[in-house]
């Protein structure tokens, strides 16, 4: 029986379509597998960028990466803190709700957006939701004090305690400062003006 060998046509064929095959599954699987280490790259870019004061490619930069990664939560702070860096805080306010929309605990993100809305926006009492969202949250895990040089509850408390003696609200700026001194006893100025407020109201 004559045996049947592929023409060296169709051999060429059969390795094409094998290597066309392999590319199609490949290929995408390698750029998945590096999509995190092209989006940390993008946003290490930017963070460089903005800190030598090159805010334009800063943000090309950072839009970049998180298109790629648009969950990272810090990245979009960091793209926040440059567009607040340019002036343009609907931008900036922009990025804050995108973080809050990736990492809806991220208190940073939460305490930005809501001096956003408190001092460039006139809109305060937007501005203190955000505040009280902080406060519920609690204090700073340890995770939270390695990645912040401050303490965005605090900041919170503190900022809900004005806004609340702006309104006239005293029992409420009082029970935030009782809050803020009861997880902060050494927390300055603030034992002060709670029995600012207290005399106010005759307690």
């Amino acid at each position: 029986m004559e045996e049947h060998h592929p023409s060296p046509d169709n051999q060429t064929n059969i390795r094409f379509r094998s290597r066309l095959i392999f590319s199609l599954i490949f290929i995408p699987a390698v750029i998945f597998l590096m999509k995190p280490f092209i989006a940390r790259q993008l946003l290490y870019r930017g963070a460089s960028y903005a800190g030598s004061g090159q805010f334009q490619e800063s943000i090309k930069h950072y839009k970049r990466g998180l298109f790629i990664d648009s969950g990272n939560a810090e990245g979009w702070n960091d793209l926040a803190d440059v567009y607040k860096s340019v002036g343009d805080v609907d931008e900036a306010a922009r990025a804050y709700e995108e973080a809050i929309k990736a990492d809806p605990r991220n208190k940073k993100a939460l305490y930005s957006l809501g001096m956003i809305f408190g001092i460039d926006k006139d809109q305060y009492e937007k501005a203190m939701e955000y505040f009280d969202q902080v406060r519920k949250l609690g204090p700073e895990s340890e995770a939270e004090r390695s990645k912040y040089v401050i303490s965005y509850h605090i900041l919170a408390l503190r900022a809900l305690a004005t806004g609340y003696e702006r309104s006239n609200d005293m029992d409420k700026a009082i029970s935030v400062l009782e809050e803020l001194l009861k997880h902060y006893p050494n927390s300055e100025g603030a034992e002060a003006k709670l029995k600012k407020l207290n005399g106010l109201i005759g307690k």
